[in-house]
């Protein structure tokens, strides 16, 4: 890969990282080393912890997507062809982005509860990955699935109900092209709260499809409400997923945007 920014002149400095929450260390450090870019080269997972080192420092992100989902790098039209990703990196100009912070933690893409977080726990444990280890994954939690209560404030309503997940969507899209929020923008100032409430597992299947489709807003177990600031005061499970990273976070969890934080290469 790095014979590919030759082609451009690019003076280049690379660091691999060796455990959770190194990329951050990292993209802090290069952060105060002159780099006119940093480049997160993974998944969601991997852009969260560079963006989470880069925030507030006016240093841009870049990103080249070779991970699972890409679900950021997806809806941000970023290629997914390595090269095309290279050539972004390097002639591409800054665009803001939408940042979230989650209690003492950001995201870029998509956080939630319920079942998929139950899934991006599985996928985070799981030696394997790719599409269709998530697909496997996605059935085999299905089989078990339970609702989840949740209380809720999202600016002035406070909603007290039970879901099958709850996604608070920056983009419009998890990964994998699987739409939770079909016009979701990153650069809006909002977020899209996402209520899939609870069904009989006869339609987990149209739940999928419509994922796939950019339909899921067509049927009613689809619920939307856009807000610059949520707190989850309760819920009955504090398993979360930030960008597809499992989590547990201790209630009330409080979400807020962090405007002008971060600059993409687009």
């Amino acid at each position: 890969m790095l014979n590919l920014f030759e082609d451009y002149n690019a003076q280049i400095s690379f660091n691999y990282t060796k455990n959770k929450g190194h990329a951050t260390k990292l993209a802090q450090n290069a952060a105060g080393n002159n780099f006119d870019v940093i480049v997160a080269v993974g998944g969601d997972g991997t852009v969260n912890e560079v963006a989470e080192g880069l925030a507030g420092s006016g240093v841009a992100m870049g990103i080249i997507p070779v991970g699972s989902g890409n679900g950021l790098a997806r809806d941000l039209k970023i290629s997914m062809n390595i090269k095309k990703a290279i050539k972004i990196v390097v002639e591409g100009k800054g665009k803001p982005l939408d940042l979230w912070q989650i209690n003492n933690r950001i995201f870029l893409c998509a956080a939630g509860l319920g079942f998929d977080a139950a899934v991006a726990k599985k996928m985070t444990l799981s030696t394997k990955r790719g599409f269709w280890e998530y697909i496997r994954l996605t059935i085999w939690e299905s089989i078990r699935a339970k609702p989840i209560k949740i209380n809720l404030q999202i600016e002035n309503r406070e909603i007290k109900t039970s879901v099958f997940l709850i996604s608070f969507a920056n983009a419009s899209q998890l990964g994998n092209n699987a739409f939770i929020s079909p016009g979701a923008k990153t650069d809006d100032g909002l977020l899209d709260v996402i209520l899939i409430k609870p069904m009989y597992k006869i339609f987990y299947p149209v739940l999928g499809l419509s994922l796939f489709t950019k339909t899921i807003h067509w049927f009613n177990f689809f619920e939307r409400h856009r807000a610059s600031s949520v707190e989850i005061k309760d819920a009955s499970t504090k398993l979360f997923h930030l960008d597809g990273e499992s989590v547990e976070m201790e209630f009330p969890v409080r979400i807020n945007l962090l405007k002008d934080k971060l600059e993409v290469r687009l």
